[in-house]
């Protein structure tokens, strides 16, 4: 599409910048949708899928680093080190990226079988500007469709190899001393940087 969407009309030209178009079409389906999702008359799962058709737009318009549904394969594999947190392994299911992952097991337990929809971002607003210090109350933000998110720092990234000799790219990030490891091919890590900033979102499935 480009940096804009570009409308012609007999007399002008009028250009509506591509943040701008999304966050109204969004607008558009959260005033419509989401209403018709809470209709008693619809099933459980029909509701579910017209909220997460919202979600995955509003997602889709930040563009993410790392969006998938991820399963849970195992839960504190070398024993709980820590009273409050669990040390997940977890692998994604259209990325097939390797994840450790370090939660506070107190306010979000996990358990092996789950599946769970995971994003890494460096912004939680859904128009995709980037975070600022000043005040900001009145973003729309990614992190009121997740049930638990944290941020932290992407300190390394590193050069490996899979069972199969193939070449991966593993990458560490730190929030607040809880650690995430992510391994993939190459092609599927080109948006990780060093000392980028990033959210983690999950949301059960």
């Amino acid at each position: 599409m480009g940096a804009g969407v570009t409308c012609n009309n007999d007399r002008k030209e009028k250009k509506i910048d591509r943040p701008v178009f999304y966050d109204q079409l969004l607008n558009i389906l959260q005033s419509y949708l989401y209403p018709l999702s809470e209709n008693p008359r619809l099933g459980f799962w029909q509701g579910n899928q017209i909220r997460d058709i919202i979600s995955q737009f509003a997602t889709t318009m930040v563009n993410p680093h790392f969006d998938d549904t991820i399963k849970v394969i195992g839960v504190d594999a070398d024993g709980k080190k820590y009273d409050k947190v669990s040390r997940i392994e977890a692998r994604g299911e259209e990325s097939d990226m390797y994840i450790v992952l370090d939660v506070n097991s107190q306010l979000y337990p996990m358990h092996a079988g789950e599946k769970y929809r995971m994003v890494l971002s460096q912004t939680l607003h859904e128009d995709g500007s980037a975070v600022t210090s000043h005040n900001e109350g009145n973003k729309k933000s990614l992190a009121d469709r997740f049930e638990y998110v944290m941020h932290g720092l992407l300190y390394k990234i590193s050069d490996d190899k899979n069972q199969n000799g193939d070449a991966e790219v593993a990458v560490y990030v730190s929030f607040g001393g809880l650690q995430l490891l992510m391994k993939g091919t190459p092609v599927k890590m080109g948006k990780f940087k060093v000392d980028q900033r990033l959210f983690l979102l999950l949301l059960k499935e």
